[in-house]
């Protein structure tokens, strides 16, 4: 079987496939042609599935991948109408070798004409086999023209959506804001919590990370890191704050922590913000009640 290699190598040129602007179809049809797994029918006789290969289009040549889109009269009539005439003089070339060359020496824009045609040839010669229909290859660069010119509308049109992510609040005079997440791994059935403790200032008072094992599932995870959180809230009072790495590095830093029940403590979840000290402890009574039979370590961590 083969595949896209010469100048540049096989992963090069499927990256540059998959970066164009074209549909999927069109990409995954190119795909399927560049490693020849498309019905031709050379391709059909080998498997012993049909006796004709005559190519359905002209009738004077054996339908291969390389007749198709390179020999062909209607074919090489798209090429000339596109004006990719240099695509003709190169006989020399196999299949593989051609389409390497192809992209090798034209620009983005091209390859994108290059490969919707590609794409049309092979869908003309499907409705020639089941629909008995017959375009000419004036007929089908036309196509290609049109098809190119609609994407390009479509993507001038298309808003341009800029993706922000969510900003931190600072929390009111006076509170502190803990901000707690988890990520879980369920192949190694690991998780990593995170809690970080602000003031009203954005100073950060205190953070740490934690690697717990034997986690069930990605909401004990969760679980897991808000019980962190709500611990953190109740052990410290008048203490320095304490930053903890995850290889288990203390720092002391000189700074007093505020008594985190006076005059009041803003706790929020990576997923789900909620603010209130009883939000907090409500859902850590209801975590764990139901993890208490699923995890050791949430029993371990509990008591």
């Amino acid at each position: 079987m083969t595949s896209w290699s010469g100048g540049e190598s096989l992963q090069e040129n499927s990256q540059n496939l998959w970066l164009l602007n074209l549909p999927l179809k069109v990409k995954i049809s190119i795909w399927k042609i560049s490693w020849n797994y498309i019905p031709t029918r050379v391709n059909l006789n080998y498997k012993r599935l049909l006796n004709n290969v005559t190519c359905i289009g002209c009738g004077s040549a054996a339908e291969s991948t390389n007749h198709i889109f390179r020999e062909c009269p209607v074919a090489r009539t798209v090429w000339e109408e596109l004006l990719f005439p240099e695509l003709l003089q190169v006989p020399h070339m196999d299949f593989v070798q051609w389409l390497t060359w192809v992209f090798e020496q034209n620009s983005t824009n091209r390859r994108l004409i290059f490969c919707c045609a590609l794409w049309a040839i092979w869908e003309e010669r499907n409705r020639r086999v089941h629909e008995k229909t017959n375009r000419s290859g004036k007929e089908i660069a036309f196509f290609v023209k049109r098809y190119i010119s609609e994407l390009n509308e479509i993507g001038a049109k298309t808003p341009q959506v800029r993706l922000r992510g969510r900003e931190w609040k600072y929390p009111p005079v006076q509170f502190v804001k803990v901000n707690f997440d988890a990520a879980f791994d369920g192949n190694s059935r690991q998780s990593a919590a995170g809690v970080v403790a602000r003031d009203s200032d954005g100073n950060t008072l205190l953070s740490c990370t934690e690697i717990h094992h034997h986690v069930a599932s990605a909401f004990a995870a969760e679980a897991i890191a808000c019980r962190t959180a709500t611990q953190i809230i109740y052990s410290q009072r008048s203490e320095q704050s304490v930053t903890q790495t995850s290889d288990g590095d203390i720092k002391g830093k000189r700074r007093t922590l505020p008594d985190w029940k006076s005059p009041g403590v803003c706790c929020e979840s990576g997923r789900n913000r909620k603010k209130g000290r009883e939000n907090v402890l409500r859902r850590s009574e209801r975590l764990k009640k139901l993890y208490s039979d699923n995890s050791k370590e949430w029993q371990t961590r509990l008591h």
